[in-house]
């Protein structure tokens, strides 16, 4: 079945709203967590199901339809529980509270045409059609079987990651037929343009479907048989797809859909390629995700983050895998929160993950794993190499290759603790190391900080903004939006779409308000407000 990307679709807000209504998030989030909610006052509390801890911190508020944890701040509605917990996406979560509710899902198409979503589901359509011919080509053909075999794979693990075979005589054609269509296949890489015309560019390869995380084929990996390598094409012996409108490299990676047959995520390892991730996968270690050969990006990270906050890159442990950790390094910097855990895994010179699980087996390899040095570790250690802190002119070298990547974390306790780790090692005040190397801010007597902060914390905007989350019928005795944006009050330009969202979308409850702004950086925040159960005004 093809299942339409989320880029394409979206949902009636009226349906959302209704949807949020009738689903009793109590219910639901019990069916999910181990020790049932427990009545306190007007919300339910519980153990975190985000986080590890013994006193109960996890408040549901069956009225507005939100949750909220006052330890970890995980927040939402039961669409967000959904995306953060089961790890679905959003059409799934809705696609899931509405089976659930009995109600039939309608969908509206904002983003593109309908001729280009008819455009899409082709792709998809030829893209699963051709990985369902794969698989019986495998069954039918001894080498690649036999090839499988060798690199220790077994017929179960093929199945689990759709693995087949590309003959090497032409066969798209008869694959295919009146779906067989020169402009899709170009589109999507399964053929190329040479001297004579198009030609098919896998063939007598092992092939590895890319999927997405709804199961659909993207993309493919394959692997040359060794009986065609030195063949006169002079093929590489790895290939993937190129980048097409149904992948992107830094977008995509592999064994996301694979994951969801993983029942405890402790943790996710990262890996180059599919067939390190085959490999593992084969030898016991199923958490593990590949980048496809391209560098770690931030969307990689985000991806990640969305089935596990403990994240492990594996690395050979020569100078190129070392680079290759302070780029992955970087980059998780900008995303990185307070609670997740980036850790980096480095391999003997010469291994990679194949064959370091194959010499050494599953309890050395996840040995290895526990092993893995932390994101602050490896940064610490690794650009203090060559230097000698005790000099001065060292230090400060060190100080300012370390302070802009200190500065590219969010605000919070992970930043703070980097900051007094770096004033540590150089032996200086961290008062004083971040006066001298934060950015100059503009002097603002405490009396005049102080009375902002009352303002933005208790002011009038803000009270609004609760009581039209807890009532949102009183939307329709506010002044009008238009007005709220001239006064001149942290929050007004939020309040009055918040107003706007509610009349123009006729929004009744709360969880649909916030739901309403998951495209918007202000959902957390309206989150956090509508969790807040006291309304204080001085």
């Amino acid at each position: 079945m093809v299942h339409a990307d989320s880029a394409l679709m979206s949902f009636p807000s009226a349906f959302i709203d209704e949807l949020l209504a009738r689903t009793n998030i109590v219910a639901l989030i019990n069916r999910y967590i181990p020790t049932p909610l427990k009545k306190s006052g007007r919300s339910y509390m519980a153990c975190c199901p985000f986080h590890e801890e013994k006193t109960p911190s996890f408040s549901v508020t069956p009225d507005k339809g939100l949750y909220y944890c006052f330890s970890c701040h995980a927040a939402g509605n039961a669409i967000k529980f959904l995306m953060q917990h089961q790890r679905m996406t959003f059409p799934e979560a809705v696609e899931e509270l509405a089976h659930q509710a009995g109600m039939e899902v309608p969908r509206q198409n904002t983003r593109v045409s309908t001729e280009t979503q008819k455009r899409f589901e082709k792709m998809y359509t030829v893209m699963n059609k051709v990985s369902e011919f794969y698989k019986v080509q495998l069954k039918q053909d001894a080498q690649a079987n036999g090839y499988l075999k060798q690199r220790g794979i077994s017929q179960e693990t093929a199945a689990d990651f759709a693995v087949g075979y590309a003959p090497a005589a032409p066969y798209l054609k008869k694959c295919l037929g009146s779906d067989y269509d020169e402009r899709v296949l170009n589109t999507i890489g399964l053929i190329a343009q040479g001297r004579n015309g198009f030609y098919e560019k896998f063939r007598g390869r092992l092939m590895f479907p890319i999927r997405d995380r709804r199961g659909n084929v993207i993309a493919f990996g394959g692997r040359l048989l060794p009986n065609q390598e030195g063949s006169s094409d002079k093929s590489p012996k790895y290939m993937n797809s190129p980048e097409t409108p149904l992948f992107k490299k830094r977008n995509t990676l592999y064994g996301v859909h694979e994951l969801k047959k993983v029942r405890a995520l402790s943790c996710l390892l990262f890996v180059e390629g599919y067939m390190d991730a085959v490999s593992l996968a084969q030898h016991g270690v199923r958490n593990v995700v590949a980048t496809l050969g391209t560098a770690t990006s931030q969307t990689h990270i985000r991806i990640a983050l969305r089935f596990s906050s403990n994240l492990i890159f594996c690395f050979d442990g020569d100078n190129a895998g070392k680079r290759a950790a302070v780029e992955a390094a970087k980059q998780a910097l900008s995303v990185f929160t307070d609670g997740c855990s980036i850790n980096f895994m480095f391999l003997p010179s010469g291994e990679d993950p194949d064959s370091y699980i194959k010499k050494h087996g599953y309890q050395v390899f996840d040995e290895q794993m526990k092993k893995a040095v932390p994101l602050a570790d490896f940064l610490f250690e690794h650009h203090s190499e060559g230097l000698d802190l005790n000099n001065p002119a060292h230090a400060t070298r060190y100080v300012q290759t370390l302070k802009p990547l200190i500065m590219q974390l969010p605000k919070g306790v992970f930043q703070e603790l980097m900051f007094n780790r770096l004033a540590e090692r150089i032996n200086i005040d961290v008062d004083k190391l971040k006066t001298n190397y934060e950015s100059p801010k503009p002097r603002v007597s405490r009396e005049r900080n102080d009375k902002s902060r009352k303002e933005i914390l208790y002011s009038t905007i803000t009270v609004a903004l609760r009581l039209l989350l807890e009532k949102p019928s009183l939307a329709n005795q506010a002044p009008n939006a238009d007005k709220i944006r001239t006064l001149q009050k942290p929050g007004a330009e939020l309040l009055a779409d918040v107003i706007e969202h509610i009349l123009n979308k006729k929004l009744s409850n709360t969880a649909g308000i916030i739901e309403d702004f998951r495209e918007s950086p202000h959902q957390e925040s309206l989150t956090r407000l509508a969790a807040m159960s006291n309304i204080t005004t001085t």
